[in-house]
């Protein structure tokens, strides 16, 4: 017996051409499309923004265990950094006011160290003072013919570097420090300024992809660390006053202790009560 089946469709071209359809309008896309266009260019900066502070906030961690590693070794083979032989770092006093730094006994400093330490790095060049093929000066605490006047060097990671002594005797300390509080920098000896990225990429601005390291008789530590009252954070780190010939060297222990740089995003961040931007 034969079973009939019901309720068949028989689909013919008739049927095609009479079936309601729906589409988007042009108008419609071309709405849709400056919407997501919009959105595009106010999320897209933020998240490259992200990722390049993310970028040297890891490169920043890296190189500062790669120095502190090579101080220890330097230390190991030559005695405390006391013993070393360089000179306070001195200055002469221009008509104008300002300071020239250029000095011999400067230069002799700058190359004691370089060459205690340089046997640690992995380099792929070294430089002479007053070279510009290392490290290219601060974005706007120079002038733009201004070379370094430290031996200098670049890391096999492509990081710029380059050193200067201090106080012999590790025994400076900023006029704003304070006496009475522990501080691992009040034996600050030298200085260590690295450019992550190099001389030819980047800003070369302080807090950016420039950081300065204080080196004491105990390590090395990142400038502007809670406990540094000769160069505190809330004085020496403000890339937000819009002048560029600010110095900004002490960003580097926020970086390092809270692995953000939202310095470059709100004023009012401060080690004892805020660490974040809202």
């Amino acid at each position: 017996m034969k079973k009939t089946v019901k309720n068949l469709i028989t689909w013919s071209p008739s049927h095609l051409i009479t079936s309601p359809k729906s589409a988007f309008t042009l108008a419609e896309v071309l709405i849709t499309l400056a919407i997501i266009g919009v959105v595009a260019a106010m999320t897209i900066p933020t998240l490259i923004s992200d990722y390049q502070e993310k970028q040297t906030i890891t490169a920043l961690k890296k190189n500062y265990a790669i120095f502190n590693e090579a101080f220890r070794l330097a230390y190991a083979e030559n005695g405390d950094i006391s013993t070393w032989g360089f000179s306070e770092l001195n200055h002469i006093e221009n008509e104008d006011g300002s300071r020239d730094y250029d000095t011999e006994e400067n230069l002799e400093s700058g190359k004691l160290l370089f060459d205690k330490i340089k046997p640690y790095l992995k380099l792929v060049k070294t430089c002479e003072p007053y070279s510009a093929d290392c490290m290219a000066p601060v974005e706007g605490t120079a002038t733009k013919d201004y070379t370094i006047p430290y031996y200098s060097g670049i890391l096999n990671n492509g990081t710029s570097f380059y050193l200067f002594g201090r106080d012999p005797n590790c025994a400076y300390v900023n006029d704003n420090a304070n006496l009475a509080k522990p501080n691992p920098t009040k034996t600050l000896c030298a200085d260590l300024t690295i450019d992550i990225n190099g001389k030819d990429k980047g800003e070369n601005y302080w807090g950016k992809d420039v950081f300065r390291f204080s080196i004491t008789q105990n390590g090395i530590f990142p400038r502007g660390i809670q406990s540094d009252d000769g160069f505190p954070f809330e004085s020496y780190c403000h890339p937000l006053d819009g002048n560029r010939s600010t110095y900004g060297e002490a960003c580097t222990g926020w970086v390092i202790e809270n692995s953000n740089m939202d310095y470059l995003h709100c004023s009012d961040l401060s080690w004892d009560d805020k660490r974040k931007c809202d």
